[in-house]
């Protein structure tokens, strides 16, 4: 009678040990809706952050009038736009975010006494990197290429003055914003990175980028 109960305890923990695990859980994007015309931003981000179940703050004296219809957008696109057109900050602590009036940068005065532009501030969400674009271009300048993509997928993409006027073939149809970047970028031994002022920059890393493409033509 032992050996009965013991072999079906070996039994029990094999079969539990062959037992398929649970999958993994998938993360949901959240998308929310918003229509406004002339409401307070104050009620604007309220219904967003609801829609999303998010916990938030804002700063009393936080006011703008703004007039948008955002239909299933992404969570984090639509808090950065919202963020971008009323001129706040938002940052998001222990799960809570922050609202308030962005301070404005004060402008700078360049070597020429002119007031230089002041940028917007602020990172862009990584949701951008699934925009779509396409390109058809035969050893186009590098800036010129980037300005397109730029134009299409209505990211700032500014390069770096030290970057070489490099000239490139570049053949992409309908690829996200991400996949063009690392091909473009790894091509001509170059990098990218998100800024503090809402744009993405390619700049040319201190160590070589190893790239086994032949589409990189120097400029003259």
């Amino acid at each position: 009678m032992k050996y009965r109960l013991l072999l079906a305890s070996i039994l029990l923990v094999a079969c539990g040990a062959l037992a398929p695990a649970d999958p993994p859980a998938t993360t949901v994007p959240i998308t929310i809706s918003v229509t406004a015309k002339g409401t307070d931003v104050k009620t604007i981000l309220g219904d967003l952050f609801a829609q999303a179940h998010k916990n938030y703050v804002i700063q009393p004296e936080t006011y703008f009038a703004l007039h948008l219809t955002l239909d299933k957008v992404d969570f984090d696109e639509a808090l950065m736009i919202i963020e971008k057109l009323a001129n706040l900050k938002i940052e998001l602590q222990n799960g809570i975010y922050y609202v308030g009036r962005a301070i404005k940068p004060k402008p700078t005065v360049d070597a020429n006494h002119t007031l230089a532009p002041v940028k917007p501030a602020g990172t862009l969400p990584k949701t951008v990197l699934t925009k779509k674009l396409t390109t058809r271009s035969s050893k186009v300048d590098l800036r010129e290429l980037f300005a397109d993509i730029s134009k299409q997928t209505g990211v700032v993409i500014e390069v770096e003055k030290s970057v070489p006027a490099y000239k490139l073939d570049a053949f992409l149809i309908n690829t996200s914003l991400k996949y063009g970047l690392d091909e473009i970028t790894q091509a001509a031994g170059l990098a990218y990175r998100f800024t503090d002022s809402l744009s993405i920059e390619i700049y040319k890393p201190a160590a070589p980028v190893e790239s086994n493409r032949v589409l990189v033509v120097p400029g003259s």
